[in-house]
């Protein structure tokens, strides 16, 4: 027989052991979400350099390019994780879930947000100054908005560590396909 105890005060939640039931409920599902959890699940497996496949650009340039410190080692290392991100965006986008774009344009729109209220906030600074004095911040709240989105889903089912490790594959990827600050060939003229 399952015992079930009230451990909260008054009505605020009932639960069965420690799962607050309230909370569970509140969660939403996301494309994040799901997106970690397979890459979790194939992260290591079969990763050879040989079998991913290659940037269209450089992003060594566009880490120059946007002054990108802090970030540029964690670049460099994961991403020769990205083809294999390309390959479950694929298989999502074959059963016309659409999840590749949606995903993409949620990471564009969150950066979108964050450079806006930069730009407001140094209203003299030409916009590419202001990106390259924060580009790491940039990413790193880029990065903070996004797990938090994936921890308040309902359908993460990966570890912490997972979901650390996958949403740095997803952001190199972003960032490669320019979602996550600027491309140098745009700003040129600058």
């Amino acid at each position: 027989m399952i015992e079930q105890a009230n451990n909260g005060a008054g009505n605020q939640y009932a639960a069965l052991r420690d799962i607050n039931i309230v909370e569970q409920s509140a969660k939403i599902t996301s494309n994040f979400s799901e997106i970690i959890n397979i890459l979790g699940e194939q992260l290591g497996v079969n990763d050879s350099a040989d079998s991913l496949p290659s940037s269209p650009f450089s992003p060594e340039d566009k880490i120059s390019y946007n002054n990108v410190t802090t970030y540029k080692e964690i670049i460099d290392e994961f991403k020769v994780f990205v083809g294999k991100l390309s390959m479950i965006y694929n298989e999502y986008d074959k059963q016309g879930l659409n999840t590749t774009a949606n995903t993409l344009l949620n990471i564009k729109l969150t950066y979108l947000k964050i450079k806006s209220k930069l730009l407001k906030e140094n209203p003299s600074k030409n916009a590419i100054d202001v990106i390259r004095e924060n580009a790491d911040g940039i990413f790193l709240e880029v990065e903070n908005q996004l797990f938090n989105e994936i921890k308040n889903s309902s359908n993460i089912t990966a570890s912490r560590d997972v979901i650390n490790i996958s949403l740095q594959v997803i952001m190199i990827d972003a960032f490669m396909r320019c979602k996550i600050l600027e491309e140098p060939i745009k700003h040129v003229a600058s």
